[in-house]
């Protein structure tokens, strides 16, 4: 990455965090994206293990593995929108776990955003924060998954 391309992530960034900790009316709603998930051909225990490994950037917030939940801490996901622009967000993303029967697990995540520099701009089919979990878990699961 050349010093401008690094300049500008930086000062983009920056201005991110400083915008979410100053909003004018306190506390804002997280802006909720549709719910996601993929079956995994593997025992709950072996996928929620996997899934705690593959969280990368996303670091965990809360696990409560009675209640078959994960909750990330609030991390940044950026991803271009054009030649020259991209798209920074905060989110954190809601995971949850669910047996199908011995030998397939259900994780469903529910991303929510809490800022983001362009309204509107949402993650697309392939330039996603969750697409990239799946993908973690398939591989931290191992050829069978």
């Amino acid at each position: 990455m050349n010093a401008g391309k690094l300049l500008a992530s930086l000062l983009m960034t920056s201005a991110v965090v400083l915008a979410a900790q100053t909003s004018p009316t306190g506390a804002r709603e997280p802006l909720l994206l549709p719910m996601v998930a993929d079956t995994f051909p593997a025992p709950y225990d072996a996928v929620w293990d996997a899934t705690l490994k593959s969280l990368g950037a996303a670091k965990p917030f809360i696990v409560q593995k009675e209640r078959d939940l994960i909750e990330s801490d609030l991390f940044f996901f950026t991803f271009p929108i054009g030649s020259e622009a991209n798209q920074s967000m905060m989110l954190s993303l809601a995971i949850t776990l669910r047996r199908v029967d011995a030998g397939h697990t259900i994780v469903q995540v529910q991303p929510r955003v809490q800022f983001m520099i362009y309204d509107g701009v949402l993650p697309g089919p392939v330039n996603n924060p969750w697409a990239d979990l799946f993908a973690r878990i398939r591989g931290n699961l191992g050829p069978a998954s």
